[in-house]
């Protein structure tokens, strides 16, 4: 099948990332094998959304689930469809799958970034402390009630950037 008889194809039937919803937001706890504070090392954005995912690499800060631990450096993908836009300083907080090895799209990277929603999500300074699975919870609960939020951040009052 051509390639854009797929990409019509899956627009036709609906693809996940566009029909997210903004109140499954705090469902991103649950799909998530790892949720972890980090600071974002590198990015590569050398890939397009038709040849392959964006890569990028963190020093995890804070574990709020799964297996990875603070002061870890991770390397991570993201689908060049959902547009990522990490940039090397940031403090971000990440929803991430655990790949196997050989996966065919994900082939350079252990972890990928969960594209529901495509939820950008800083860290306010101060804030890293406070994370947790149920203050985070409580977060994305209160961002469902907002027209499809593209940046958020935690510990920040104002909420969406």
């Amino acid at each position: 099948m051509p390639a854009y008889l797929a990409l019509l194809l899956v627009l036709a039937i609906g693809s996940p990332l566009l029909a997210a919803d903004p109140a499954g937001l705090e469902g991103l706890l649950g799909e998530a094998d790892a949720v972890v504070v980090v600071e974002i090392l590198t990015a590569d954005y050398t890939a397009t959304a038709a040849d392959g995912p964006m890569y990028a690499e963190a020093k995890v800060i804070k574990h709020v689930k799964g297996s990875l631990r603070a002061k870890q450096t991770i390397r991570f993908a993201a689908s060049a469809w959902v547009g990522p836009s990490y940039k090397a300083g940031e403090r971000r907080v990440v929803f991430l799958d655990a790949m196997p090895a050989g996966h065919a799209y994900y082939a350079k990277a252990r972890w990928a970034s969960l594209d529901a929603g495509k939820l950008d999500l800083f860290i306010a300074a101060g804030a890293v402390e406070k994370c947790s699975l149920d203050a985070l919870s409580i977060f994305l609960r209160g961002l469902k009630s907002r027209e499809r939020p593209l940046k958020a951040e935690f510990g920040d009052s104002r909420r969406t950037r």
